[in-house]
């Protein structure tokens, strides 16, 4: 769809092509020059906050996961800066990344698929934990009651539809990641950190 509403609004598509800046050349064309390029320019600042939406909580999860132990390099990668109170190593360590995973997978398509796999299932994962086990959720003042495991079942099934989709042609490359990332993980924590991690601090009760 994307494509077609790109072909019908660009009218010089070969000079696009020459220039490997077709949705820049649609604006510039379709707006004129000097609106076009604000509209370009507001695109990149969007897309800037939804990167920086992704490193954000990916930099928290490290640290947290640093923090109590989990990961190689814990130690280094819990510290927090004295200055600004902040996990400096665990953020650098994000953007790092984002930007090494940006210059590997090329395809744009590719990269905001893996960015939406990997983000459903940092939220589907503790979903599908309370799932297996109610014990596992503290419950606060607010909660869906007696809804609480239907609306469980639906997130779990929305995340396992939405996984399947965004790894269809053309994004086998964003699969191929997930499949190789998660098998990464699985085999660091059943062959050396299960034994070894000790587990989150324990809350107490209320």
């Amino acid at each position: 769809m994307d494509g077609d509403q790109i072909n019908i609004a660009e009218p010089d598509r070969k000079g696009a092509d020459l220039h490997r800046q077709t949705r820049a050349a649609t604006l510039t064309t379709g707006l004129g020059a000097t609106l076009g390029r604000w509209m370009v320019w507001m695109v990149m600042v969007a897309m800037w906050f939804c990167g920086l939406s992704s490193v954000t909580p990916n930099s928290r999860m490290l640290f947290a996961f640093a923090r109590d132990g989990g990961l190689p390099g814990s130690a280094l990668l819990a510290r927090v800066s004295p200055p600004f109170q902040s996990p400096h190593v665990a953020v650098w360590v994000s953007a790092v990344a984002a930007f090494v995973v940006a210059l590997w997978a090329r395809a744009y398509a590719a990269m905001v698929a893996l960015s939406t796999l990997t983000l459903y299932a940092s939220y589907a994962l503790p979903v599908l934990a309370a799932l297996r086990d109610g014990k596992l959720v503290r419950r606060g003042p607010w909660q869906l009651g007696r809804w609480t495991g239907v609306v469980r079942v639906l997130a779990v099934t929305w995340v396992a539809i939405v996984t399947v989709l965004f790894v269809l042609p053309p994004n086998q490359l964003a699969g191929y990641t997930f499949a190789g990332s998660v098998a990464a993980i699985a085999v660091y924590w059943f062959a050396w950190m299960k034994p070894r991690f000790k587990g989150p601090p324990r809350l107490p009760p209320l």
